[in-house]
């Protein structure tokens, strides 16, 4: 069932059409801003060590995973200002499992990650963000 819901989001879904939602959600998102937050949460921590604790500093819950609502406060507090959108694509660009939590791993891929390009899929965001 969840295999299904995948498919159909990749082109139309209940009549909408997802090229058009994507544009829309790529004229709603500041993408450059977002990659510009990326770089800077990096520069912040280019230099640090011991990430383990800045995860868990994160990672409010401790749950083991970061939230997109820690995430947005956590930035916030940095101050930088960033919204829920942004968040959840940046999250989308660093994880590995499509999920609106990051593990220790997607989150060392967002603060110390070579790849300066934002890897940002709108057409999944917006699948996602309509839970398509």
């Amino acid at each position: 069932m969840e295999e299904n819901k995948k498919e159909n989001c990749k082109d139309n879904v209940h009549g909408i059409n997802l090229d058009l939602i994507a544009e829309t959600a790529e004229n709603k998102i500041d993408v450059q801003k977002v990659n510009d937050i990326r770089l800077a949460l990096r520069k912040r921590y280019a230099y640090r060590i011991n990430f383990k604790k800045i995860f868990k500093d994160w990672d409010r819950s401790d749950k083991g995973e970061i939230s997109i609502f820690d995430a947005k406060d956590m930035i916030n507090r940095f101050g930088i200002p960033i919204n829920f959108n942004e968040t959840r694509a940046l999250f989308l660009s660093c994880s590995t499992r499509n999920t609106e939590t990051l593990d220790m791993q997607e989150f060392m891929n967002l603060i110390s990650s070579d790849n300066e390009a934002l890897k940002f899929d709108a057409k999944n965001f917006m699948c996602k963000y309509l839970k398509l």
